[in-house]
Order: structure tokens, then C-alpha cells, then sequence
């Protein structure tokens, strides 16, 4: 609305401002606005960022030759976008292509590849539901970008590899978003990213970690990120990989600044192998568990008592079965991780076993109506009602101990995060020693500023505390 009124002021501040007001078009942030579609025609000529998710909205042809951002999601019409690309094949940096199921055939699979292969300024691809296709014609797109950095593939199905050598392309960040068996291409590909720097993909059981491992390693020397697409998803879907499979991947490069994987349980082999090869330069670690082994709880200690550079750690068990009686190691050995800044650890059985449905019942006396109470029936109310007063004596001395714990992270400028509860007395009494302990040693930790230990303690550095 201030640029339109900036435009009304004079001829000369309508030249100046009109390409500004044009330079972005998204149809569906602009459909409020009902704009004639032969304005939008007439403008189209100012683009410079378009995403279109509407044929209808769009019309055609648009006179755009300098686009540098280009977003199209499920559009039919693909030889008007075929078209465009084209045209604006000297200046689009950013191309992410909704491919829809009709453009699924050989001819237009055709039109599609040749229309990306016209481009030359590209850094930056994502092509999601491109199927049907082939290493080789993944490459011949990189080589006609030799600006091409990142690379993500989207849902694809039926990456085949192709025969012969191919040029080696600069990709430095791969996204591969696709099943394994369906995209044989995969493994293929990464042997012609010799500049790769990260990788995202599915990490399931039907991963084929050793022939991924062997050529990251053979092939990517670069390699500073490996992450996971589907993090917990793993478990639901798919699976977890093997104990065998996470350590070949742990193994396929030296020197990660971010490790994101799932696995059933952080055990000591995987622990050797992470502070073996990447312990003087991880940053991020971030793990998803599905395993009640308390080594695990271990492993976490040997990594922040391991690895300097640390900043971000992040352990999620979906199991909720450590016992809490096993937190203590997680501040066994002094933590040697002086850039840590986010700590999170998930996973803790807090079932109390004096817990009884009947506690839950009002504190109001038990009434049997009209019939006569017997000694017997009478003893069980009276133990019942005896029952809930210690609980509930209980439950207040816990939520005395967590005020004053409370204070304690006040007076160290921390607090609870909004949103979480800040008299969570049930689960208190079960991981109040660990989250002492844990805290006396975040306040020593300068740079520290968020931790989240069970699902209900979170806690964060106030705003304005050194």
C-alpha cells in the first residue's frame, strides 16, 4: 500500500517505483486483489521473483526476460512455461519446478529437459515429482550451470543411472527425496559431485549405506553435512537403519560439522565412530532414537566431554523408556563444549507406580448411596482417602522444591520457555537431581542460552542476561 501511494505522488516517482512494486508476483498472495489480467500482463515485464500455482491466474504469454526466481507448482500449461524459461534463460538463478503427472509422458518430459538445459545462470534447482529420468540428464542440466550449487530432487521416482562417464558437476548441496529402490540414479550421481559439501536423503532400512558410504568417501572430500529427510519418520516408515548401516555412514567422510540420522539406540560403536573421525569439528548433532538402552545416555555425555566446536545437540528418543535413575550419567564426566549453545535430551519413562486412577477422585468424601458401608468397605475408603492426602502432601513439598528451583534459574537470568508448564510437579520428583545437576553446570556455560530435558523442562536464558 506505501509503494501505490508512492507512485501517486508524481510522474517521477511512479517511474521509479512501479518496477519495484512489480519486481515480486505470487498469484495466490495476489488473487485477493482481483488485478485484471491484463495488468498483470502489461507489468509482467517487471518481474523478477514469480511463483505460480494457478494456470487460470496467469495470463499468457507474460513478457518477463529478466526473471531471476521462478516457482511453478502444478501447472499444466507447460509449454507456456517451457516458453518462459526460455526466455528468461540468461538471467534465472532460482528454478523450482512442481512437475505435474501429466507432464509425465515422453514428449513433454522432452520439452522439459530441453527448456532447463537452456539455462546457463542457474545456482540453485528443485525439481520435485521428476520422474522417469536419468543421471545423465541431471548432469547435462549442472553442466550448462557451472553456477549450480544446490540441487534438490523432490519425490522422484524411477532415477535411473546411465551408462558411460559423465563430467564432474560443482553441486554442493544434494537433496535426494526419494525412495532408494524406486532411484537407482542416486548412488550414481554423488560419484560426479566432487565439491559436495552436504547431502540430505531418506535414511531408512532400504538405505544402501555401504555403496552411499563408499562413494562419498571415494568422491566427496568436501563433505561437512550429512542429514536425514525423514528424522523420526524412520521409525513408522521404513525403519531404522542398522547398527551396521549408521556406522557406514558415519564413516563416509572425516571431519562433519552436522551429523542428523535416525537409529534405534546411540551405542558405543556408533559413539567411537562419530568422536573417532568428527569430534574436533561437530557443531550440530542431532539424533533420533527408538531404543530403551541407557548406554545411550552415556554416549551423550562422551560427546559433550568430546567435542569443543559443539553448539547444537539434540537428542530425541520416541521410546520415552530410559529411567531416570540412568540421567545421572549424562553429567558423569566433566563436558568439554564451551560453544554449546542448545541442548535437548527426550526420552525418559516418568510413569510413577504409586499412581492409581482412584487418585484422581475429588477430595470430597466418598458417598455409597444409601447403602450400609461394612467395616471392610469402610477400612478401603479410609486407606483410599489416607492414600490421596500423602499424595497430595507429596505433590505440595515438590512444588515447593521447584519454586525455589525456579528462583534459582531466575537469580542465573534463566526461565521456563512460554508454553511450557511451570509446575510440572509429577515429573519433577523424577528428574529433579539430574536437572540440577545439568543446570549448575549450563550456568557456567556462557554461551548456552536453551535446554529442553524431558518433554516439559524447558528452559531458556532471559532476554538481556550475559
Amino acid at each position: 500500500m506505501l509503494l501505490i501511494n508512492c507512485i501517486k505522488v508524481s510522474r517521477l516517482w511512479r517511474q521509479i517505483m512501479t518496477p519495484i512494486l512489480w519486481e515480486m508476483f505470487d498469484d495466490q498472495a495476489m488473487a485477493h486483489y482481483k488485478i485484471p489480467p491484463h495488468i498483470v500482463q502489461a507489468q509482467s515485464h517487471h518481474f523478477r521473483f514469480l511463483h505460480v500455482t494457478c494456470n487460470e491466474s496467469i495470463p499468457h504469454p507474460l513478457k518477463s526476460q529478466h526473471l531471476r526466481r521462478l516457482v511453478i507448482a502444478n501447472c499444466e500449461q507447460l509449454e507456456t512455461f517451457i516458453d518462459l524459461i526460455r526466455r528468461n534463460s540468461n538471467s534465472l538463478t532460482t528454478v523450482e519446478w512442481h512437475v505435474p503427472d501429466s507432464a509425465n509422458t515422453p514428449l513433454k518430459k522432452e520439452l522439459i529437459q530441453y527448456s532447463l538445459e537452456t539455462l546457463t545462470k542457474l545456482e540453485s534447482l528443485n525439481l520435485s515429482r521428476w520422474h522417469h529420468c536419468s543421471v545423465g540428464q541431471i548432469t547435462r542440466i549442472a553442466v550448462n550451470n557451472p553456477g549450480l550449487k544446490e540441487l534438490r530432487l523432490s519425490e522422484t521416482k524411477n532415477l535411473e543411472q546411465s551408462p558411460g562417464r559423465h563430467p564432474s558437476i560443482n553441486i554442493t548441496h544434494l537433496e535426494l527425496n526419494g525412495q532408494w529402490e524406486d532411484n537407482p540414479g542416486f548412488i550414481q550421481l554423488v560419484k560426479y559431485c566432487p565439491k559436495l559439501e552436504s547431502i540430505m536423503f531418506w535414511a531408512d532400512a532400504s538405505c544402501p549405506a555401504r555403496a552411499l558410504s563408499k562413494n562419498l568417501r571415494e568422491n566427496c572430500p568436501n563433505l561437512k553435512s550429512i542429514e536425514s529427510l525423514n528424522g523420526d519418520m524412520a521409525f513408522c516408515i521404513g525403519g531404522a537403519p542398522t547398527v551396521k548401516a549408521v556406522l557406514q555412514i558415519v564413516r563416509a567422510s572425516r571431519g562433519l560439522a552436522r551429523f542428523d540420522f535416525p537409529m534405534n539406540d546411540l551405542t558405543v560403536d556408533i559413539c567411537d565412530a562419530l568422536l573417532e573421525l568428527h569430534a574436533d569439528t561437530l557443531e550440530t548433532i542431532q539424533l533420533y532414537l527408538d531404543g530403551s538402552d541407557h548406554n545411550s545416555l552415556m554416549g551423550i555425555n562422551r560427546i559433550l566431554s568430546s567435542c569443543p566446536n559443539l553448539t547444537s545437540l539434540a537428542v530425541n528418543n520416541d521410546q520415552d523408556e530410559w529411567s531416570p535413575e540412568d540421567a545421572g550419567v549424562l553429567t558423569a564426566e566433566p563436558w568439554n563444549c564451551p560453544k554449546l549453545k542448545t541442548w535437548e535430551v527426550t526420552g525418559f519413562s516418568l510413569f510413577d507406580e504409586d499412581y492409581d486412577e482412584e487418585d484422581e477422585y475429588s477430595d470430597e468424601e466418598d458417598e455409597i448411596d444409601g447403602e450400609e458401608l461394612d467395616e471392610k468397605t469402610m477400612h478401603g475408603l479410609e486407606s483410599r482417602a489416607a492414600r490421596r492426602a500423602r499424595i497430595k502432601a507429596n505433590n505440595a513439598r515438590e512444588e515447593e522444591t521447584f519454586k525455589a528451583f525456579l528462583d534459582k534459574l531466575r537469580s542465573h537470568g534463566w526461565t521456563v520457555k512460554d508454553g511450557y508448564p511451570t509446575h510440572p510437579a509429577n515429573d519433577w520428583k523424577f528428574l529433579n537431581v539430574v536437572i540440577e545437576s545439568v543446570m549448575d553446570r549450563v550456568f557456567t556455560m556462557p554461551e548456552m542460552n536453551a535446554i529442553l530435558l524431558g518433554r516439559d523442562f524447558f528452559f531458556v536464558k532471559s532476554a538481556g542476561a550475559s
